[in-house]
Formats: structure tokens, sequence, C-alpha cells
């Protein structure tokens, strides 16, 4: 395939001054992209004025990107009214760049040296295939196509790194956020021309300052690469993940821009998913950060920042949920055939209003992780005790035989206790279970978790299903009730617990 492209020259209609469109071969030029060859004109005076030798660009010519302009532009001496630099140009459309595989840098292969004086008299054919041919090797840098880049390219020419960096550009059709480029740092904005949102890619020699790019572009040098950014590489493969599971299918609205190379992975991809699931429903955000998940199970680094992501997705879902919804968010991150863990999630089932919702799949939690959770909240706050009930008998008993295996901390056997304690308030209790954890805990030294056990409902129970335990159980108990009590409520049940004791007593004798 052949197309016939226009062509134009810029450059002064002075000796020096009144830059403008000197020649153009073409169908009739857009008034939009009239005034931005206008605006390129102006800039390009300015550039005479520096006597830099040349440069190469694309700059779009329409808003919508279906036009462009490929330039080469050289700075051809002094006139009687300064300087002078003449550009050639292509104007290339959106199909032709399509063609080309988006390498749009092949082009300048045939743009000559501005001292061609027939150029810009006649459409110029152009052959993608022709082009692909003799396109120079690649220069991969990984993030150029998905970060605005400023590059200084030390000794080398800046228009053969550039075309090796744009051909280096994978997966190829992210060459088409290339929407313009230059290999000079020293473009001046005119009109609406502006540099550092024009050109995303920029390469340049050492002699050239990128001051100009600095706050919008990210610096970089071609002979002291830096190690290529953790939150790139983890954008990369939430990328992948995007177009690999349709669950993810939300996450294809992610834009990399360049400062969030500067930022932890983790935030990033936090920022990321977060920004995905904003638009989802419920079910929808729990199978997102499912499918993330499958593809984050490594003990790499970039594994690490999508698993930080999810999690703190989590975090985020469940602060602003009621009890039931951060359930939920649990219920279908652990239920079914793979199971998600997530930093922060026990940290939710350990509330005891989300633990009420959770009772049929206890079997899939993390118990002990539980297990230590409440044994540390009820020891730095003894009305966390009051809490636990709400929890549901389901999943307190699981609980329960979890905590069991732990009697030799005694923050473990405080909870033992005080579960037992719950569960001897029920109106049904289990006579089996009662009957082992009493004498786990009996088995165990005497200590201050025995406070826990003082109360007449444990004493009558114990009487019930483990009489043979009933008389150490007082003698345990009730003594340590009294003297260890943390607030009034557990003294006043040790009280009771004391009067029901002597009653029992006065009734044996």
């Amino acid at each position: 395939m052949t197309v016939l492209v226009p062509t134009a020259v810029i450059g002064p209609k002075a000796q020096g001054r009144n830059y403008g469109l000197r020649r153009y071969a073409g169908p009739r030029l857009t008034s939009e992209s009239q005034a931005r060859l206008a605006d390129f004109a102006l800039s390009l005076a300015g550039w005479a004025m520096l006597r830099r030798p040349c440069f190469t660009a694309m700059l779009p010519l329409a808003a919508d990107g279906s036009s462009f302009a490929v330039v080469r532009a050289r700075h051809m001496g002094e006139g009687e009214l300064g300087p002078v630099a003449v550009a050639h140009l292509i104007v290339a459309d959106s199909a032709l760049l399509e063609a080309l595989d988006w390498a749009s840098p092949r082009l300048l292969s045939l743009l000559p040296e501005p001292e061609d004086a027939t150029f810009g008299s006649s459409l110029l054919p152009v052959s993608p295939a022709d082009l692909a041919r003799s396109a120079p090797p690649p220069m991969a840098n990984p993030r150029v196509g998905w970060s605005d880049i400023a590059i200084d390219v030390g000794d080398e020419d800046p228009e053969v790194v550039l075309r090796a960096l744009v051909e280096g550009v994978d997966p190829p059709a992210q060459r088409a956020s290339l929407m313009g480029w230059a290999s000079t740092s020293l473009i001046a904005p005119a009109g609406a021309l502006d540099p550092a949102r024009t050109f995303k890619l920029v390469t340049h020699a050492s002699a050239e300052s990128p001051a100009a790019f600095q706050a919008s572009h990210e610096l970089a040098s071609l002979q002291a690469a830096a190690e290529t950014p953790l939150a790139w590489k983890a954008w990369l493969k939430l990328a992948a993940i995007a177009e690999r599971e349709p669950a993810a299918n939300a996450l294809r609205s992610a834009q990399w821009s360049q400062d969030k190379a500067r930022l932890p992975a983790g935030d990033v991809m936090f920022e990321e998913i977060a920004s995905a699931c904003a638009s989802l429903k419920p079910t929808a955000m729990v199978e997102l950060l499912r499918a993330v998940m499958r593809h984050a199970e490594g003990a790499d680094p970039v594994s690490q920042a999508l698993r930080d992501g999810v999690s703190e997705t989590f975090d985020a879902l469940v602060a602003v949920a009621d009890a039931q919804g951060a359930a939920f968010y649990v219920r279908g991150l652990t239920d079914g055939v793979s199971p998600v863990a997530l930093r922060g999630l026990d940290a939710v089932v350990a509330k005891p209003e989300v633990a009420a919702w959770l009772g049929d799949i206890v079997h899939r939690l993390d118990l002990a992780k539980v297990a230590r959770a409440w044994a540390a909240s009820l020891a730095m706050d003894p009305a966390f005790a009051d809490t636990l009930a709400a929890a549901g008998p389901a999943f307190l008993d699981a609980v329960l035989d979890v905590a069991l295996a732990d009697l030799g901390d005694e923050d473990a056997r405080r909870l033992v206790g005080t579960l037992l304690r719950l569960q001897c308030l029920r109106p049904i209790q289990e006579g089996a279970r009662i009957r082992v954890v009493l004498a786990a805990l009996l088995a165990a030294p005497p200590g201050d978790a025995d406070a826990a056990l003082a109360d007449r409902t444990v004493l009558a129970a114990a009487r019930t299903f483990a009489p043979e335990l009933s008389a150490i159980l007082t003698v345990r108990a009730v003594p340590a009730g009294l003297r260890h009590a943390r607030r009034p409520v557990e003294l006043t049940r040790a009280a009771w617990a004391l009067v029901a004791a002597e009653k029992d007593g006065r009734t044996a004798r």
C-alpha cells in the first residue's frame, strides 16, 4: 500500500523574519491545523535565535488526534534580519500512523534536509511496508510510551536515539500514546503550542537544559539509566490483568503518568484499583479484587505491591460499610474455591459485629489470628468481653476450640474463660464442650485468668456437666474473681458466684 501525503515548508518569508507557511502541497488545511502550524512557525523563529544545528519533532494538528505534522528543522545561517531556520513537514493522518504501527519517526527518513528547494511542491508517496523494512533497531526503555519523559542522550544523536526508542515501545500499540515528540528540549512555547503538554517523548543532547520539562516529565539519562520504578512494573502487570481477566475490565481505564513513578508502588496500585471499584457494584468489586489477587501470589515485589493495593482497597471499602456490608466483602473474598488472604482481613473478621454474619463460613477463616486479636483486646480492655457476645454462638464456639490450643498464654486463658462464660449463659448448652474446656483450664496452673470463670452460671454448668470439677473450680475461680476483678461488673459477678457457692455448700451439708 502506498499513500500520498501532504508536504509543507515553514520558514521566514523575509530574511530572518515573518515566519510562516512558505509552501504547501495537499488538500486545504483546516483552520485548526493552520493555527497550530502558525504557532509552530513562531516557535521555530524562537529556536532559530539559539543557533542550534537541527531538530526533529511531531506535533498534533487536531485536538482529536486525526492529523499530525512530522518535522525536520535546520538552522540555515544568518539572514539580513536575523538567524534563519527552515522546517520541512509531512502532514500525516491517524490512518497512516496506524499503518505504521504508530512508529511515526519512520517518516523522518522521507524528509530531506531543508536545503531541498523543491520540497513542499507536491504530494509525497509513502509506503508503510517499505518504512517498516528500513526501521532502525529498537532500543528498550520501559517508560517510553507510558510516561512523559525527557532523556539526556549524552553525545549520541538525539534523532537516532528517539527513533530507536519509539521502535522499542512494548507493546507496539502503546506507541499511539506518543502523539508528540521532539529531538530537542529547546522548543519554546508559542501561542497554543506548549511543549510540556505536546511532546510526550523528548531526547536532547547533554548541552541542552531540560528545565522546561522538569515539572511535567520524568528526567532520565541514556548513559545512566535508572532502575525501572517498582510502581511502573506493578502498573504494567495491572494493565495485563485488566486485559486477561474479564472481572478486571474496569481497570482498563487506568492511566499511567510520570508522577506515579515517584510514589510507593502499593499506593499507586491502591489508587488504580480503588478508582476502578468506584464505578462498580459490590459483587463486581469483590470479583475485581479476586481477579487481581489471582495474579499476586508470588513473593516478588510486584506481587506484593498488587497485594498492598488490594488490601488498602478492601480497608477503604469496609471502612464505609456497616457490619453486614463488611461481612459481605469478607465472605466474597474468603468463601469459594480459592479464598483470598489479605492484610487487614483478619482485623475485620475479629470485629464481633462482623463475625456475627460469618458463622456459616467460620471454617474457612483463619481463627488463630482472630483468637490472638480477641485475647489481646480483652487484655487491654476488659469491656471487650461485653461485645464478644455479638459474634454469635457458631463463631464463638469455633474460636473457643482454636484458643484451647494456646492455654500456656495467660491472655488466651482469659479469652477461653470468657468464651466459656458466654456459652454458659445460653439457654441450651453443650455439656460435652463445657466439660472439655473446664478440664483444660483447671489443668493449667492457677492464675489471674481464672477470674473469668467467677460467674454463677459457670459454677452451675460445672455442677451439671462436670461435677467432679465443681469444687476445684469454686476454690480457684471465686477468690481470683474477687481479687483480680478489673471493673465493677466483674466484681459483682464474682460476689454472686461466692453467694451461689456458699448456698450450694449449705445445701450439700
